[in-house]
């Protein structure tokens, strides 16, 4: 019985959703962004434990920063967000060259370079401002592109996430597939995007520096990456007006194979959470604050 009401409340969630979405995609640009940021205000408000998270991490990162302000950033948080939200929702109505006008590129010959050495790229990043219009345009500009995202728990929303993805010409990787079939699209040259900046102790993971704290953080992509001979290439984007972002590919952080494997990992992984980490100083409004970062210690792992 359980089961058949939490089937009829997702599908109730799905109907409102989709017909939120049309809704949004039907408004004029600005009118959407207005909503969005009305949607994020309103989320501060209405959920007290997420605001609760969100105030706690901006205070440790921040200990220098007024309540008011820190308050202030997380509200904007919310908004950006939402904005996100709506780009990446008209994806498709943007078209391929609008996509490519949306984002400003510093730093592509870095990227250039590791991609023409044909043996894959893992592109490092974090929930920084609108991640998922990373993938879209380097498959909108011809590149093979591919991301790694979990699962959503309605198999509709799920779909609808992945249907977006393969429009943009982005291949969609489950992370819960078998190891393979990372490596087999590393082999095919493929740059593959994935998310390092929150903590889940569902996949391996050791403790690099984050905001002067240690953070769980996944090492997978980073062990797969040194054992397939790929380049490791952070990548940031963050918004600036509405509408427009700029997106820095950093150099490729390239592997030490004379030390050990486990400091060879540690070292890359550390010096990849250094540059998500200036990025949220330099851009906090743009990061998910609500998450709990430094939920696993050393000690639970023991």
């Amino acid at each position: 019985m359980k089961r058949i009401i939490r089937e009829i409340k997702n599908f109730i969630i799905y109907l409102i959703i989709r017909g939120l979405l049309g809704f949004i995609n039907a408004l004029p640009l600005r009118w959407a962004y207005s909503l969005a940021g009305l949607l994020g205000r309103m989320a501060y408000i209405l959920f007290p434990k997420d605001r609760m998270t969100a105030l706690d991490n901006l205070r440790f990162a921040f200990p220098e920063i007024s309540e008011t302000k820190i308050k202030k950033i997380y509200e904007k948080s919310l908004e950006n967000i939402g904005i996100s939200a709506v780009d990446v929702l008209r994806f498709r109505r943007f078209g391929r060259q609008g996509i490519l006008d949306m984002v400003e590129v510093e730093g592509l010959e870095h990227f250039d370079r590791a991609y023409e050495k044909g043996r894959g790229i893992v592109a490092i990043t974090g929930h920084i401002s609108n991640f998922e219009l990373i993938a879209a345009w380097f498959g909108q500009s011809g590149y093979k592109s591919s991301a790694i995202g979990r699962r959503l728990y309605d198999t509709r929303f799920n779909r609808m996430l992945v249907d977006n993805r393969e429009k943009m010409r982005v291949v969609n990787i489950d992370s819960e597939e078998h190891i393979k079939v990372f490596l087999k699209i590393l082999r095919e040259g493929y740059a593959v995007g994935v998310l390092i900046d929150q903590d889940s102790t569902r996949y391996r993971g050791i403790f690099v520096e984050f905001f002067g704290k240690a953070a769980y953080t996944p090492v997978g992509p980073v062990l797969i990456a040194r054992k397939a001979k790929a380049a490791v290439v952070p990548i940031i984007i963050v918004r600036g007006e509405p509408g427009k972002y700029k997106m820095k590919v950093y150099p490729e952080i390239e592997f030490d194979h004379s030390i050990s494997q486990d400091d060879d990992i540690h070292r890359v992984l550390q010096k990849c959470t250094g540059i998500l980490e200036k990025s949220i100083a330099e851009n906090p409004e743009q990061w998910v604050w609500m998450h709990r970062r430094w939920k696993t210690r050393p000690e639970d792992l023991e």
